[in-house]
């Protein structure tokens, strides 16, 4: 139960507490009735009509346009920056696509896998879900380092000349190509 308790980020007792509760359940009551003795299902509620689509995809009337970046804020433009690079990098390296996949059991808030394939290419992703920034030692992945010396980040084009550690700031993705 402990690396249970450590995966999902809760206490020991916790997840004692919700099996216990768990197998003091009849099994009957969880499962759905056997097919054609349940109570018959109500009738779909109709669907909205839908809005027609102004040019540039916002309804009638809309102001704005999102699509162009003369529309979005300085905010937005940011986001569409940020997953236009993201969504090329993705599209353009087949190991994000089709690349197994190896992922750790999260740690202090941080989850962290990587994409990888038989021609040696690796892809590391470092995600970080708390509101301070957090450094990660690297060697707990020693398994998928080996034979990568450094890295260059997908989204600032920096070359990270070693992989002793990471800094991932607050609520952030790190995306590393190995190399």
């Amino acid at each position: 139960m402990q690396p249970l308790a450590r995966y999902l980020g809760v206490s020991v007792g916790f997840v004692s507490h919700l099996e216990a509760g768990r197998k003091q359940l009849p099994l009957r009551r969880l499962l759905p009735p056997p097919l054609g003795q349940g109570p018959p299902a109500p009738p779909a509620a109709p669907l909205p009509p839908a809005a027609e689509p102004g040019p540039g995809g916002g309804g009638p009337g809309d102001p704005k346009n999102a699509f162009t970046a003369a529309g979005r804020t300085p905010a937005q433009e940011d986001v569409h920056a940020y997953v236009r690079k993201l969504a090329n990098y993705r599209k353009t390296h087949p190991v994000l696509q089709t690349g197994q996949l190896t992922h750790f059991v999260p740690e202090d808030g941080v989850y962290t896998y990587f994409r990888h394939d038989q021609q040696g290419h690796s892809v590391l992703v470092v995600l970080n879900s708390n509101p301070v920034a957090k450094t990660v030692p690297l060697k707990r992945f020693a398994e998928r380092l080996q034979g990568y010396t450094s890295a260059r980040d997908v989204l600032t084009e920096a070359v990270v000349p070693d992989l002793q550690t990471a800094t991932v700031p607050a609520y952030t993705a790190l995306v590393w190509e190995l190399r």
